[in-house]
């Protein structure tokens, strides 16, 4: 046989001993089912790393010739020290620090002066934590339009993503510097040009002449793609600002919850 074919031989013995493990589980008690999940899942893994290693001939060649060579592999993988728990641990305080960042960062006000005039006003520590946010939602665009760009289409849950994060002003101050920037890129529509000449981009320009706003330009996502994300984040903005019917009608002077009530006389 040749490599291919012992890896595969083994993978196709490996997966019907999965399979025959998955049956038995599925006729035991929720309690106990409970009980081997975490045996039925590190044995998936072990299938899922046959999937894209090969073991060599002599490797591959006495696993096959065992009578249950996913259940030793796992014994041996269960009794062996793994930093497995320690990556779990790393994975909470990175939730948790990403959270706290995320609900600083919306609340954080824009700095709107240069660098130069925080520098001679004292004011440093504000303009460097608003500039620093301005960089991390650049990059927060670009990172959700490639997870949510699927099938030519930009899912909305793009722009939710990073206004969850950055505060709808923040977001689209980003964008508009983005598209004052790319002023001459016909992919970026008229419109949003037109609009993005509309919004408070702060003028922040060092002593040399050179715009640190180039620093916050959404650079990586190809163009079309942030114009589609520009006019669907306007979209969201306009929705957020439309008051609400039960809000046009207290400015009308109409009660929320009662009918206005009809004469009868006015019925015929």
């Amino acid at each position: 046989m040749t490599n291919e074919e012992l890896n595969t031989a083994l993978y196709k013995k490996m997966f019907a001993e999965q399979d025959e493990f998955r049956s038995w589980l599925l006729e035991q008690t929720p309690e106990e089912i409970l009980r081997h999940a975490y045996d039925y899942v590190m044995r998936e893994d072990i299938l899922l790393s046959l999937e894209y290693n090969d073991l060599s001939d002599r490797y591959a060649s006495v696993l096959l010739d065992m009578d249950k060579p996913l259940a030793a592999i796992f014994s041996k993988l269960e009794h062996t020290d793994s930093p497995h728990m320690e990556h779990v641990w790393d994975c909470v305080e990175q939730c948790a620090k990403e959270t706290l960042e995320a609900q600083q960062m919306t609340g954080l006000p824009i700095y709107p002066h240069s660098a130069v005039y925080a520098r001679e006003h004292d004011e440093m520590p504000a303009y460097r934590a608003s500039y620093q946010a301005n960089v991390d939602c650049s990059k927060a665009i670009d990172a959700a339009i490639r997870e949510h760009y699927r099938d030519n289409r930009l899912d909305p849950a793009a722009v939710s993503q990073v206004v969850e994060r950055f505060g709808m002003e923040r977001t689209l101050m980003v964008l508009a510097a983005t598209a004052r920037y790319k002023d001459r890129d016909p992919r970026i529509s008229d419109d949003n040009k037109k609009w993005a000449s509309t919004i408070f981009v702060p003028d922040d320009k060092d002593v040399r002449g050179v715009d640190r706003t180039t620093a916050y330009v959404v650079g990586y996502a190809h163009p079309g793609l942030v114009n589609l994300f520009m006019s669907q984040a306007r979209k969201q903005a306009r929705e957020q600002e439309r008051p609400s019917v039960k809000d046009q009608l207290k400015v009308a002077g109409v009660p929320s919850g009662k009918k206005t009530p009809i004469r009868k006389d006015a019925e015929r």
